[in-house]
């Protein structure tokens, strides 16, 4: 999901923009960018009251439906959100 990176980047939280970021995430570390069904990880953020920021919902509730890592330094997400790493 490359629209949070790029919300921290335009808002000073990133020096980077997102595709730079995707593209060393991809070239150095083989990691893909997901094409999974936007509507569907939209569904799933909806269960979650972990956070009233809808962008956080949406990267936990996508990392959840993989059953995946979410690598953070967010503590309430990492305090709801048993697999992470950071």
């Amino acid at each position: 999901m490359l629209l949070e990176p790029e919300r921290l980047h335009e808002i000073g939280r990133l020096r980077v923009p997102a595709a730079p970021i995707t593209e060393q995430l991809r070239d150095r570390l083989a990691i893909p960018v997901a094409t999974d069904d936007f509507a569907e990880v939209a569904r799933a953020a909806l269960a979650l009251a972990l956070t009233r920021d809808p962008f956080d919902r949406l990267v936990v509730a996508h990392a959840a439906l993989r059953a995946g890592t979410l690598f953070t330094l967010d503590a309430r997400i990492r305090a709801n959100y048993a697999a992470t790493a950071g």
